[in-house]
């Protein structure tokens, strides 16, 4: 089976296309001075990122009790607010909905 030169061009676009966004932040960010009201709550993205799944999951998976979810998310970020430990703030999560529900 041979690669027909179209499909090569294709591949290569859709891997830089691909690639760029994802490396373009890190150069970035090296030149950028970001304020630090506005880098710790970037640093809790991915803590935030993680409530917006388990949201809607924690509120189907418990329907008689629906504040579960968020108790376990806002339990979540104020750990790791705190904290500045993403690894704790995921298990005080789930701490906080077993204890909960």
């Amino acid at each position: 089976m041979s690669l027909k030169p179209e499909y090569l061009g294709l591949f290569v676009g859709m891997m830089l296309v691909t690639y760029i966004p994802r490396v373009l932040p890190y150069y970035l960010y090296e030149r950028l001075t970001i304020a630090t009201w506005i880098e710790k709550p970037l640093r809790i993205l991915p803590c935030v990122a993680i409530g917006v799944f388990l949201i809607p999951g924690g509120v189907c998976l418990y329907p008689d009790t629906p504040f579960v979810a968020p108790v376990g998310l806002a339990t979540s970020v104020v750990v790791t607010w705190v904290s500045d430990n993403i690894a704790l703030g995921v298990f005080s999560a789930v701490a906080a909905a077993f204890l909960f529900a």
